[in-house]
């Protein structure tokens, strides 16, 4: 799911510049893709929500990851914040659950 997400916030594959190699070694030892800086230092919070989403899928141990379930909520909850126009949000995993 993190590489989804990577892929609707740069609009482009993680690594793909990389050959298929390097791209596997990149992985391995946990390097996160290219983001522009547009990205990281946007205060837009759908920008935001995909960018917590796409790192807490792309964690290295898979015990680490959210299950489908918690990231679909976790969606859910950022949107409603959006849609209902609360200033001052600031999308994190620690608060998917309020």
């Amino acid at each position: 799911m993190g590489n989804i997400f990577y892929e609707l916030l740069v609009r482009m594959e993680p690594y793909e510049s990389e050959r298929t190699w390097r791209a596997q070694e990149l992985v391995l030892e946990g390097v996160e893709p290219y983001i522009p800086s547009q990205i990281l230092e946007s205060k837009d919070p759908s920008h935001q929500t995909l960018l917590v989403a796409m790192r807490i899928c792309r964690e290295y141990y898979p015990e680490d990851r959210p299950t489908a379930v918690e990231v679909k909520n976790f969606l859910i909850n950022s949107l409603n914040k959006i849609e209902n126009g609360v200033t001052n949000f600031t999308p994190s995993w620690e608060t998917r659950n309020e």
